[in-house]
């Protein structure tokens, strides 16, 4: 008897699914056939910092939605901000709960800012709710795609009819823009609420534009006036003025659960300020009402102060739209505004939604059910399927009351697992050989550093090369890009993948020149039959190579640190994660090096963002200084000795750098000698440790700071002297010809 329920189950499962897949297939074919006569509906992402304001901002957006046929929230982005961001993504959760919304996906974004943030006020409360204590919710697993990269996925997904508020610092906002430079071009808008316009009444930074100044400069950098739309705090601080008399007893009296909820946020905020006037809810307002909630815009070259006692002012200098980065809101209606927020927050009252109310509770009943790790997938296959047949759903819901089915599913699922960790832990424990990646900006030294690399993994079974990674330095990156496919031809090693990185600094990028010429390779042919990179970008794949990887891979930076730092501040355990990284940049400053050096200038942001995470045991500065002092080898030795060695490599070094050997009296190249101390540990005679960091402002900006201490007190070990001879013997050897 019970063999033949579990048939019949079976069967009904089957048929469900069949069912469920053709109504599905039907369902798409008459909704594309109806889009086609029909306007689109926007997609909106809200990046935001999990506070009261915040909270009132998503409630908006929701119901507008629900009863208006507003754009589509297609999910909601954490960052750092009112509250530290775990505390941001469990206020997101109860926000989507009380909402009863808990089909939005929640990504997790950023922790902390770019490079230096501002400390939170806690306006809203220490938990950026009102304190409340005892609130309860149930959880909702974060998608698995960092913030970022999610905001990317969907300007792919959704190119040309995607809206993104942020209503928090621009971390997240910033590093998609730095991760892939179409990232804007995408978007419908981008509306930010943050800043204000300088006045003696605004003179000091607005919350939003402050907590990560070095964001809001990227994002305002990349902005043009098509596509970015700042809500300025002070604009809205001019307009509106809400007495809090009106928020308590009008719009704090509408008798749902979530105005009740939102008092609860507010009830530390409202007391501290005699009028109601918050910037995230009027910015949503902006968003989804513009044409009668704003009365002005203006358009503006809008910028933000990075240094010195102006830092995270804004600067704003308007002008035409073909010449401004922003439209500004300038100017609103309070009153307009007033009346929104009541039509939208009394909608619930006014529609009888009690088939969606059951629907609600039955998924949340099945949901119980569901692993944790599964629900999120659960959650949204039963949103499509619940309105289709409600059959099925009673039909999931007892089924997975069975308890001994659920074990049984349990159990095979653990096996499955556990099975996967014994066959990837025997290919770890076979394939032990240490991994490279070098992230270069292919200039000649860079050349003879991956040819180096490549030589010593061929003839003395050094580490293995298992990626490229590109970015702006010697020269753009599209030349160092083709400057790695050159490379690797001329090594007959086009199997290593290339991944293409960044094509500009964090914050500011430098003039680099034409040191090695103005294609980085000596001005050289480019020859034929080059193997494309892959499609996957140089940050994520160094994140992906460090899981892969996992304390096996060594990364080596010999140009800017830019897609070292994103891939730290996209994921913080990238650095645990790899055996070691190498940093080819800087100097010991002192009379003989009194500048900055190239690499370190180069991205002076992304220096410092690794110096903040670097810890002695994961992190080697190679400085360029100790490189000069040790390592300066006379150009016959160069051109006469290493160059005369008769291989393609070497005739092809040759070609690279004729430009630098034309004009230098020496040759001290320090990408290769990062490379070789790397692969042969024995050249390096003394180590040392320090604090190490760079100065960020002023005329010094680009020069390193070191304080040598023990190593416990370090941030990083120093490659402080190294072995001549032992040097040059070993680029002969490496070079010499294959027997």
């Amino acid at each position: 008897m019970e063999v033949y329920k579990h048939k019949c189950i079976l069967i009904v499962i089957a048929v469900s699914v069949i069912t469920f897949c053709v109504l599905l297939t039907a369902f798409f074919v008459f909704h594309n056939r109806s889009v086609e006569t029909t306007s689109k509906r926007l997609n909106l992402v809200i990046d935001q910092d999990g506070g009261a304001d915040d909270a009132m901002a998503i409630f908006m957006a929701l119901l507008y939605e629900k009863y208006f046929y507003g754009p589509k929230v297609i999910a909601l982005t954490t960052v750092h901000g009112n509250v530290d961001e775990p505390q941001v993504y469990i206020n997101t959760q109860i926000i989507l709960d009380v909402a009863r919304r808990r089909d939005v996906p929640i990504y997790r974004g950023s922790k902390s800012a770019l490079v230096e943030g501002a400390k939170s006020d806690y306006y809203f409360g220490y938990d950026g709710l009102g304190d409340n204590r005892t609130v309860e919710f149930s959880s909702i697993a974060a998608r698995h795609t960092q913030a970022a990269l999610a905001l990317i996925e969907l300007s792919k997904k959704y190119e040309g009819e995607l809206l993104i508020l942020s209503i928090g610092s621009l971390t997240n906002i910033a590093l998609a823009i730095k991760l892939d430079c179409e990232f804007m071009s995408r978007l419908s808008q981008l509306y930010v609420a943050a800043g204000n316009i300088y006045s003696e009444k605004y003179s000091k930074p607005e919350f939003n534009a402050e907590m990560d100044v070095e964001a809001y400069h990227i994002v305002a950098g990349d902005g043009n006036a098509k596509k970015l739309t700042i809500v300025p705090f002070s604009q809205i601080r001019n307009d509106i003025q809400i007495s809090n008399e009106w928020r308590l007893n009008v719009l704090g009296s509408i008798p749902t659960e979530i105005m009740q909820a939102q008092n609860v946020f507010e009830q530390v905020s409202i007391p501290k300020s005699k009028t109601w006037v918050l910037l995230d809810p009027a910015a949503m307002a902006v968003v989804l009402n513009q044409s009668v909630i704003v009365v002005e815009t203006r358009y503006s070259d809008n910028s933000i102060h990075l240094c010195g006692e102006n830092r995270g002012i804004n600067t704003n200098i308007m002008r035409s739209i073909e010449n401004s980065n922003s439209k500004l809101v300038y100017s609103v209606k309070e009153n307009t505004y007033k009346q929104f927020l009541l039509d939208l927050f009394l909608a619930e009252l006014k529609c009888e939604c009690t088939d969606a109310r059951t629907q609600y509770n039955s998924i949340q009943l099945i949901l119980t059910r569901v692993p944790r790790a599964y629900q999120s997938l659960a959650h949204d296959t039963l949103r499509y399927w619940v309105p289709i047949n409600g059959f099925y759903l009673r039909l999931v819901y007892q089924l997975l009351h069975r308890e001994e089915v659920v074990s049984k599913i349990s159990i095979m699922l653990f096996a499955c697992l556990f099975m996967c960790f014994i066959v990837f832990s025997a290919q770890n424990e076979s394939n032990e050989r240490l991994k490279l990646v070098i992230d270069n900006d292919a200039g000649g030294d860079d050349a003879m550093a991956i040819f180096l690399a490549l030589l010593n993994e061929e003839k003395f079974n050094g580490p293995q090369l298992v990626g490229l990674t590109t970015g702006n330095g010697n020269t753009n990156e599209d030349n160092v890009y083709i400057n790695n496919q050159r490379i690797l031809k001329v090594a007959n090693r086009q199997d290593v993948p290339i991944f293409r990185g960044s094509k500009s600094s964090l914050v500011i990028t430098p003039y680099a020149g034409a040191y090695y010429g103005e294609d980085g390779l000596g001005n050289s042919p480019i020859p034929d039959g080059l193997v494309p990179a892959k499609d996957q970008d140089a940050v994520t794949a160094l994140i992906e190579l460090s899981k892969k990887h996992n304390e096996n891979l060594v990364v080596i930076t010999i140009g800017t640190l830019t897609n070292v730092a994103l891939a730290i501040k996209l994921d913080p355990g990238f650095l645990g994660r790899i055996s070691h990284l190498y940093v080819g940049a800087g100097h010991i400053e002192s009379e003989k090096n009194p500048d900055a050096e190239f690499n370190a200038h180069m991205d002076v942001e992304a220096y410092h963002i690794v110096a903040q995470y670097a810890s002695p045991d994961k992190v080697t500065v190679f400085p360029f200084s100790q490189v000069k002092e040790h390592l300066n080898i006379s150009k016959s030795w160069r051109i006469d000795v290493l160059g005369g060695i008769q291989t393609d490599i070497i005739k092809a070094q040759n070609m690279y750098e004729s430009v630098v050997l034309a004009k230098e009296q020496d040759w001290a190249a320090l990408d290769p000698a990062v490379v070789a101390v790397v692969v042969n540990p024995d050249l390096v005679s003394e180590y040392k440790y320090s604090k190490n960091d760079i100065l960020l402002c002023g005329e010094k900006r680009g020069i390193n700071t070191n304080i040598f201490v023990e190593k416990e007190d370090a941030n990083v070990r120093m490659v402080y002297s190294v072995k001549l001879e032992e040097y040059k013997q070993f680029l002969l050897n490496v070079f010499a010809p294959s027997e």
